[in-house]
């Protein structure tokens, strides 16, 4: 009879259980045959007939998919009876030591047989004997321990366990093998062979289930000496409680079996079968174990795909803080959560892991995939999956994720945040970050994408949104350095979504898009290979673009026809687009192309559900074309072109943003450009804060958002606004911002015009100077500066953005207000023009700040003047108010030094008033020296607010300053009261508060048709005084820089 030596099923190699003496209950070994053929280490020995096989036929596998059996054809369970044969499987153990615990073996078998002739033994046999059949082990003169007292296992025609406790003279031992033996005569009979499952060495009593913490690996207080072991003992066994898994070892890889597999142990006895027990593998603390190996993701086991770490329909399962190296190139998986159907996988958690995978040598290698085990994606299905703060190196996805189709939508609570695919070099991932398919309720956020190996002809993506992904979100993201290097027309393109279908109730929201970019290719024969932010393609509604933030920039652009975008929206596609900051400086290599694109619609403007608030400027060098957008063939060249598709986009711009570089999106806020998307955007209510997490504002009370994935504060002044049109008698002059229009001038017919110095729009904030807490105003104010002129006038018209609202209760109610430094004057009798977004006041003849206040709650107590005068015996106080609203009293308040203040009388104030009204006051007490006043207007609450500080003192009192505005910004003008007083003999010096002299570096001033101006935009926020000497008088003025 020929023998011939192999391993069960394949030639794999052996590793031999290394254990450390240790007096703890543990796991010496355990075989469920679950897994690849060859784990476990056991060695099996055939006839050319009947031998041991590792198989799946039902009737030899007491639990699970798999046992070892007899069987004449390596498959089937079942021998051929008619040739005599001997087979044996064999394992190389090495026993501990134990002072405590006894060794324990266990298994599970039947085998029927004929006593005395068809049956099965088990024997301990020292190593030395080779080949150890039945009939070698009784003529072998070493050492033979016969379990079972040496009795035979047989006439036994369904799965029993045996269990025995093994003799002491064992233990420590390292040279003894464990052998299973089968033996067959050539005698017809009706019995089955042999068949074992679950064979379990212990070091005490096996446990019926698990439940508690159990050590994993070579640590000497390990319960289980491998991963394998510990999940193939859970397979089988399952759990009466939550289990922890915590993994004691640096690497697990030659001892383990891949591909290690959690099945659902809630279902597997004893563990109840409506439990919802939970299973975690972690790191033992102070250890970073790697589970290391190489396993093809493309070859079936069992019927199914595996990888390295394979969560097979199981739930309940969170792995946390591992490394998982997956090192095959035949289609590598990282961890699989493979689902079956009507087998889904539910509450699975997996974080701060790192996954890496080897790049496939043909198809795709997978850091982690969730799909049907078969890879039928309409099997399969998911519920309830978190995948958090992992890092992904290597291979061509990511993370890949589908729940079946929109006919068959089985994926639902996926969650995908904060994981890092952003590697460099070798360690780069390929072609995709994130793809999902079929989820309802899915979250993508957090993630940092980017750096893909850009050299192979393909479309790289940073996330791809495919068919039936609804009432979802992806938000926060950031996603890089997206470039195709090679000449064969591809691209990067950073968020693709296809195929939602109708109504999807899809947000992609605060997410940055940067350095996206490849040669592109011809937008009429392949639009969808054009560098691109976010596309949308397919078949599909309700797709929500909110304030994300997307920069293209350099020049790659180099096929016929090809062009960049921010914003590509194909056929049978459409969206709502707002408070996105779009800036495409991506342009042609050369000359070959066709240019950049703010946002391009493929059919028809009917694609933009809404489009509006958004920021679009396309400023790229080169040869090609810059344009707004693209609606089919028709290019949009400017803002106001493309403001001509729509009446509901006019609150869009077009200017730099002032980002604070190419991979830094969040505008500067010290740069003058940032306040074009400062309080710029539109309240949603659904985006509630920005990209780190700082709120954003989703109602008119609480102020514009800003435009863009940052909410920013602005420290430097905003630009001036650009005036165009005509600076003539009845000319009218035009304020725009960021190519959106402000506000109008129109001159008067008489007069000498004075000249504009600035005006200044500060969106998205609060006017200056605000009081009481109850007064209603607009969320942004502007300041018109003008210099010199006289007898002129003039009217304003403002056009106003109903998102900057503000406190203003109703459209209708607002009004213009005007500072001129000594209090807001409100236009009650002039009412906007609700239509056209606009209110106009004319008769001006003065420059200052400008704002929106509620009629019915306007900006209070107007004071127009407030004057000290200096009579024989007593200083004559005067003041007059336009308005006021809850006006208890005036507290009159004087000074020696201008800084300490007492009160000295208290005067009346008028409650409600619309009319002008004067008061006077006399300090009959006065001072020697020169004497500081201001008034403290109290309200019927409490609330106060105080006036500028006026003053009397030396000679020629008479001759008063006016400095306005105050509070003040940049500037502030400084012009008599007194007509014709000249003022170019006055001497000014500048204060703190606490009388230090300010260096006269910090401001300067220039005499322009007898006014002042002095220029404060370097200084601080603070409160300041101005000393304004001449020959006959000294006054001091307290103004507040904001």
């Amino acid at each position: 009879m020929k023998y011939l030596h192999k391993y069960i099923l394949f030639l794999l190699p052996i590793f031999f259980l290394l254990i450390s003496n240790a007096d703890a209950q543990s796991i010496i070994h355990l075989q469920n045959w679950e897994g690849q053929a060859g784990a476990g280490g056991w060695f099996g020995f055939e006839t050319t007939d009947n031998n041991f096989a590792r198989g799946t036929d039902a009737s030899g596998v007491f639990q699970g998919n798999k046992a070892i059996y007899i069987s004449d054809d390596e498959s089937t369970y079942g021998y051929n009876e008619t040739v005599a044969d001997e087979a044996y499987l064999q394992k190389n153990v090495d026993f501990p030591s134990s002072a405590t615990y006894n060794i324990e073996l266990s298994f599970t078998w039947k085998c029927v047989g004929e006593v005395g002739y068809d049956y099965m033994k088990v024997y301990l046999v020292d190593r030395s004997l080779g080949n150890p059949t039945e009939s070698a082990i009784a003529a072998h003169s070493g050492t033979v321990i016969p379990l079972n007292s040496g009795n035979e296992f047989s006439g036994q025609s369904t799965f029993t366990t045996y269990n025995e406790t093994l003799p002491t003279s064992i233990e420590g031992r390292t040279d003894l093998q464990l052998v299973f033996t089968w033996t067959n005569d050539n005698n017809t009979t009706n019995g089955v062979p042999a068949a074992i499952d679950n064979i379990i060495l212990s070091l005490g009593p096996v446990p019926s289930s698990l439940s508690g913490d159990y050590l994993v690996g070579s640590d000497a207080s390990a319960f289980f000496p491998t991963l394998t072991d510990a999940t193939y003992f859970l397979n089988s066994f399952g759990v009466s409680g939550d289990t922890r898994f915590l993994l004691t070892d640096e690497t697990y890889d030659a001892n383990e079996a891949f591909p290690i597999q959690i099945d659902n142990f809630n279902n597997n006895p004893p563990s109840p079968s409506s439990n919802s027990f939970s299973l975690t593998i972690e790191p033992q603390t102070g250890v970073t174990p790697i589970i290391e190996g190489a396993l093809s993701g493309n070859t079936l086991y069992d019927g199914a795909y595996k990888g390295l770490l394979t969560l097979s329909r199981a739930d309940n399962v969170t792995l946390e803080s591992l490394e998982v190296i997956n090192n095959n190139t035949a289609q590598p998986i990282g961890v699989f959560i493979a689902s079956a159907s009507g087998s889904f996988n539910e509450n699975i958690n997996i974080s701060n892991c790192t996954i890496e995978v080897a790049n496939a040598a043909s198809g795709s290698s997978i850091g982690l995939l969730a799909i049907q085990e078969s890879f039928t994606s309409n099997n399969g299905g998911f519920d309830n999956i978190s995948i958090d703060n992992n890092t992904f190196r290597n291979g061509d996805y990511g993370i890949y994720f589908d729940g079946g189709s929109a006919g068959s939508l089985n994926g639902s609570r996926v969650s995908i945040t904060n994981n890092n695919m952003n590697q460099a070099g070798a360690d780069a991932l390929d072609n995709m970050g994130i793809y999902v398919e079929a989820i309802d309720d899915l979250l993508i956020s957090g993630n940092n994408i980017g750096n893909f190996d850009g050299t192979d002809n393909e479309r790289d993506y940073g996330i791809y949104v495919a068919s039936a992904v609804r009432n979802s979100l992806i938000e926060k993201n950031e996603i890089h350095d997206l470039s195709y290097t090679g000449s064969a027309g591809y691209t990067g393109i950073g968020i693709r979504i296809t195929s939602a279908g109708t109504n999807a109730s899809l947000e992609v929201s605060n997410n940055l898009i940067y350095q996206i970019d490849g040669d592109g290719d011809d937008i009429s024969s392949f639009p969808l290979y054009n560098p691109t932010g976010i596309l949308l393609t397919g078949t599909q509604s309700g797709i929500d673009i909110y304030n994300n933030s997307i920069y293209l920039d350099g020049n790659t652009v180099n096929r016929t026809n090809a062009i960049s975008s921010c914003i590509y929206i194909a056929a049978n596609s459409s969206a709502d687009i707002r408070n996105n900051n779009l800036v495409n400086n991506l342009g042609l290599t050369a000359s070959t192309g066709r240019g950049s694109y703010g946002i391009v619609l493929s059919t028809n403007a009917s694609q933009l559900e809404a489009e509006n608030y958004n920021n679009i400027y396309v400023n790229a060098t080169g040869n090609g074309t810059n344009r707004i957008g693209r609606v089919g063939s028709t290019d949009y060249a400017t803002l106001s072109n493309w403001k001509g598709l729509s009446t509901n986009n006019s609150s869009d711009i077009s200017a730099d943003p002032g980002f604070s570089s190419i991979t830094n999106l969040q505008p500067d806020e010290s740069n003058p450009n940032s306040w074009y998307v400062n309080g710029t955007g539109v309240q949603i209510s659904t985006v509630t804060d920005d990209f780190t997490g700082s709120s954003r504002s989703t109602t008119l009370a609480n102020g514009a958002p800003d435009i863009g994935a940052y909410e920013i504060n602005p420290s430097a002044t905003p630009n001036d606004a650009v005036v165009t049109g005509s600076h003539t008698l009845g000319g009218t002059e035009t304020f725009t911002v960021g190519n959106r229009t402000i506000a109008r001038i129109t001159w008067g017919g008489s007069g000498t015009l004075p000249t504009l110095n600035y005006m200044k729009y500060y969106s998205g904030n609060n006017p200056p100077n605000i009081y009481p807490a109850s007064a209603k105003y607009m969320n942004c104010y502007f300041d018109i500066s003008a210099l010199g002129g006289s007898g002129y006038s003039y009217e304003i018209e403002f056009l106003y953005d109903e998102a900057l609202s503000g406190t203003v209760a109703a459209e209708s109610d607002l009004r213009l207000a005007k500072n001129d430094g000594s209090g807001w004057n409100t236009y009650s009798s002039v009412s906007p023009v609700v239509s056209s977004n606009s209110i106009s006041v004319s008769g001006l003849s003065s420059f200052s700040s400008f704002t929106g206040t509620d009629v019915n709650n306007p900006l209070p107590v107007e004071l127009l003047y407030f004057d000290a005068i200096k009579e024989n015996d007593y200083v004559l106080l005067e003041w007059e108010t336009a308005s006021e609203k809850d006006n208890d009293y005036f507290q009159i308040e004087r000074s020696e030094d201008g800084i300490t203040f007492d009160t000295i009388g208290k005067v009346s104030g008028a409650g409600n008033s619309k009319v002008n009204t004067s008061y006077s006051f006399k300090d009959v007490e006065t001072l020697e020296a020169k004497t500081y006043y201001r008034l403290k207007q109290v309200d019927f609450d409490g609330d106060f607010e105080y006036s500028p500080v006026v003053s009397v003192g030396g000679q020629n009192m008479n001759n008063k300053l006016e400095l306005y505005p105050n509070p003040a910004n940049d500037f502030i003008n400084l012009r008599s009261s007194i007509v014709n007083q000249d003022l170019k003999n006055i001497q000014l010096t500048l204060y703190t508060v606490d009388g230090q002299l300010i260096n006269e570096n910090n401001y300067s001033f220039e005499l322009l048709n007898n006014e002042i101006y002095i220029s404060i935009n370097t200084l601080s926020k603070g409160i300041y005084l101005l000393e304004a000497k001449s020959n006959d008088f000294t006054e001091i003025i307290r103004f507040i820089k904001q």
